[in-house]
C-alpha cells in the first residue's frame, strides 16, 4: 500500500555499450506498507512488470516496448536519508547470475528523511539463457507468496507434524510445542509453522502459532517430496526401536503416525532442504 510519493532523481540512463545493457537510478520519497521481503525482480512480460507496479508503485513509467527482446532487473533499496546516494554502476554475469554492483555515497551529515531507491537495469536475452535467477524473483511470485493461505482441499496437499509435539506435549491437559510442515504440491509451495499451546487449566487455554516462513519448492524437491510422501503412506510403519515420539503425515481423508526412525530420518532429510531453500 502506498501512502505518497515524489520523484526526487532521476540519475541519466547509461549504456554499457559492450553489453548493450541499459541502467539507471531513481531516488523517490515514496513510503509504503507492508512490502515484501523481496528487494530483487526479473521481469520479462508485460503482465510481470504490472504486476510490479501494483506492489510498489508505476513510477518507472518503463517503456513495454523494451520487453520485446530484453528482460527487466529491479533492485529496490530503502535508503535511511535522502542525502545518501546510489548508483547501479555496472552489471556483472558472475556465478552464473545477475549480479548489481551498487555504490553508494554517505554524506557526513545526512537530511532527516528517507529515501526509496530504485536501480533498473534491461539485459538482452540473448545473454540471459545460460544463467540462473534464484536471486531475483518475478513480481507474480512475490504477490502470490505474500498473500498464500494454504488450505487442506485436495489430494496433493499434506502437512507434516514434527516429533516435538510429541517430546513435549504435557499431561497438564495437553500443552505442547509443535512445528509442522503445510506442503501443497498443486502450488509448488511450502509452509513452516511453530506453535505453542498452553491447556491452562482452570482457565482459557491459549494457542500462539507463528508462520516461519513461505517458500516455493524447486522441481528437484517437488519430485522428492512427492515421491517420499507416497512411500511413507504406502509402506507400513515398523517399529522396531520402540520409539515413542513420532512424526504425523495428514492428507486431505488420511491421518498417519510415523514411528519408524529410518522413515524419520528420510522426512527430516528432506525437511531440512525445505528450510535451506533459498527463497
Amino acid at each position: 500500500m502506498i501512502i505518497t510519493y515524489i520523484v526526487l532523481n532521476k540519475k541519466d540512463v547509461k549504456y554499457n555499450l559492450n553489453d548493450n545493457i541499459i541502467k539507471y537510478e531513481l531516488q523517490t520519497s515514496e513510503n509504503f506498507i507492508d512490502i515484501p521481503n523481496t528487494n530483487k525482480y526479473f521481469i520479462d512480460s508485460v503482465a510481470e512488470l504490472n504486476k510490479f507496479y501494483s506492489i510498489y508503485s508505476d513510477v518507472l513509467d518503463i517503456d513495454k516496448n523494451y520487453l520485446e527482446n530484453n528482460s527487466i532487473f529491479i533492485q529496490v533499496e530503502l535508503a535511511s536519508s535522502g542525502s545518501i546516494t546510489m548508483e547501479l554502476s555496472s552489471v556483472t554475469f558472475e556465478n552464473n547470475t545477475v549480479n548489481f554492483v551498487v555504490n553508494e555515497d554517505y554524506p557526513e551529515i545526512g537530511t532527516n528523511d528517507m529515501a526509496f531507491w530504485y536501480l533498473v537495469a534491461m539485459i538482452p536475452n540473448d545473454k540471459l539463457s545460460a544463467l540462473k535467477f534464484d536471486e531475483w524473483k518475478r513480481p507474480s511470485e512475490v504477490f502470490f507468496m505474500e498473500n498464500y493461505v494454504f488450505e487442506m482441499n485436495s489430494n496433493d496437499k499434506y502437512e507434516i507434524i514434527t516429533d516435538l509435539k510429541s517430546r513435549t506435549t504435557l499431561d497438564d491437559g495437553g500443552s505442547y510445542d509443535s512445528i509442522y510442515y503445510q506442503i501443497d504440491l498443486d502450488a509448488k509451495v511450502v509452509v513452516k509453522i511453530e506453535e505453542d499451546y498452553d491447556a491452562n487449566l482452570g482457565g482459557t487455554p491459549v494457542l500462539e502459532k507463528n508462520t516461519l516462513y513461505t517458500k516455493i519448492i524447486d522441481d528437484d524437491i517437488y519430485r522428492e517430496t512427492r515421491d517420499l510422501i507416497e512411500e511413507i503412506i504406502d509402506k507400513e510403519d515398523t517399529n522396531e526401536e520402540e520409539n515413542y515420539n513420532f512424526f504425523t503425515i495428514l492428507t486431505l481423508d488420511y491421518e498417519k503416525e510415523i514411528y519408524n526412525s529410518s522413515t524419520i530420518s528420510d522426512i527430516n532429510d528432506l525437511l531440512n532442504k525445505f528450510d535451506n531453500l533459498d527463497n
